[in-house]
């Protein structure tokens, strides 16, 4: 079994102006609340988080060579064996962007989610990978519900 594909890192996201005026809304009421409970340290911390989020979404996702065999997934230079993963789910969206989501036994990164080329057979693809991990069926976390809903 192998199977390779180029993919982006991650979903772009694209962000409108009125993103950011809400993100600057967002951070001017939690600095003037924070002003008030005399909290210098959040107001640093909220600051900090808006210029990181402003700046991380000008990121372009960087295109990694992913290849799956069966003995390991290889993105770019990362490796990592199936027994060190603990099962798969396979996403599909109305997007046409599937993904394949492993779980690791690392406390971090604790799960591995590459997004699939459309052209692969998700059928071929699943019943080569229940050979060698069980299938979990994909339940949304509360990080990526946030994430999707605030378009991060």
């Amino acid at each position: 079994m192998e199977f390779k594909w180029r993919a982006p890192e991650f979903i772009e996201v694209e962000h409108s102006k009125a993103w950011f005026l809400n993100l600057g809304g967002v951070v001017v009421a939690l600095i003037l609340i924070f002003f008030v409970l005399k909290n210098y340290y959040a107001i640093f911390i909220a600051l900090l988080s808006g210029f990181i989020l402003s700046i991380m979404t000008f990121k372009k996702p960087k295109i990694v060579e992913v290849c799956l065999n069966s003995d390991s997934i290889k993105i770019d230079n990362l490796k990592v064996d199936f027994k060190d993963l603990i099962n798969f789910s396979l996403r599909t969206e109305d997007n046409d962007l599937d993904e394949l989501i492993f779980e690791t036994k690392n406390f971090y990164p604790s799960k591995l989610n590459i997004i699939l080329d459309p052209e692969i057979n998700l059928e071929e693809l699943r019943s080569s990978l229940l050979t060698l991990l069980p299938e979990k069926e994909y339940q949304e976390t509360l990080s990526e519900f946030l994430a999707r809903i605030l378009k991060l």
